[in-house]
């Protein structure tokens, strides 16, 4: 018999679960650049950009946290609350960024210089 090596399934999750955590990093830290490349530079559609960003992960947060929390019983419901408590919070940085996209925006919307209609 030839020499096959055996893996570890717990290895193979494990490592799946590091590859998984690393695109979700940095996915967050390349929009956490958006924003602060928006602010810095006044781009409001780079800060909208990460509003909608933190919008989807507020919502796939709280399904996940429902979903998985639900399925245990006392660690599941700490789990689901601990979940929301992040999310409430999350919310509140996502209304200031919201706030700041609005003010950017009626910003450019007001220094843009549309050209005068002549008057036939």
């Amino acid at each position: 018999m030839a020499d096959e090596e055996q893996t570890d399934p717990l290895l193979s999750v494990q490592m799946a679960i590091a590859i998984i955590s690393l695109f979700f990093f940095a996915t967050g830290l390349v929009f956490a650049v958006l924003l602060f490349c928006g602010v810095r530079k006044q781009k409001p559609e780079y800060i909208k950009a990460y509003f909608v960003y933190g919008v989807v992960v507020v919502m796939l947060s709280q399904l996940s946290a429902n979903v998985f929390g639900g399925a245990m019983s006392v660690i599941g419901l700490i789990i689901s609350v601990s979940a929301f408590v992040v999310c409430v919070l999350y919310s509140l940085i996502l209304l200031m960024i919201r706030k700041t996209y609005r003010k950017y925006e009626t910003l450019h919307s007001q220094l843009e210089h549309k050209d005068l209609e002549e008057k036939a």
